[in-house]
């Protein structure tokens, strides 16, 4: 489950704008607990 959280997020960090990873690290800080 994680391995895929992960590649799910390399994926999303790979698609986004720079401006936006920021916004991105944050998201995974908040959602790693949970997963």
């Amino acid at each position: 489950m994680m391995i895929l959280f992960s590649n799910i997020i390399s994926s999303i960090l790979l698609v986004y704008p720079p401006l936006q990873r920021s916004e991105t690290l944050v998201l995974i800080l908040f959602f790693l607990p949970y997963s």
